[in-house]
């Protein structure tokens, strides 16, 4: 019984030690057969500094560097992304990102995509990873280290 109690009670505080990790809704489809260092990235003004900041260090940290292009048929391979933001309540309002999407693209065909969207979890909460938590966990699910 003392172990039953013991295994349940660190289970639950894995859980509430990991909220962005728990509770983000990531789907992913890894893009396969990227060997180029250099990724070019449809640009997007609509989106938060925030967001275009760390999608850059996420693909640095994945090995890759970042081309700022207008249109994607620019190059072979190619990123677009698009982020909407919402306000929560709970202690204060405050920004959140809502959802996002990325799609790579090989000569203008989806070769593979992450989205996230915001959920509530069952315990009154939300994916409360910060902006460069969910937007690593995209790359990280999305792109292949080079």
């Amino acid at each position: 019984m003392k172990k039953t109690v013991a295994s349940y009670v660190a289970a639950v505080s894995i859980v509430l030690l990991v909220p962005g990790v728990t509770a983000a809704g990531i789907d992913a489809t890894m893009a396969q057969g990227i060997h180029d260092r250099e990724l070019c990235v449809v640009d997007n003004i609509d989106v938060q500094p925030d967001f275009r900041e760390a999608m850059v260090r996420a693909l640095g940290n994945r090995g890759y560097t970042t081309r700022f292009v207008a249109k994607r048929d620019e190059c072979e391979v190619a990123m677009a992304f698009n982020a909407t933001y919402g306000m929560t309540g709970g202690w204060g309002p405050r920004r959140v990102l809502k959802s996002a999407a990325m799609v790579v693209y090989r000569d203008s065909q989806p070769i593979g995509s992450a989205h996230f969207r915001y959920e509530r979890s069952m315990f009154g909460g939300g994916s409360d990873g910060s902006v460069e938590e969910v937007i690593g966990q995209m790359i990280f699910k999305m792109l292949p280290r080079v």
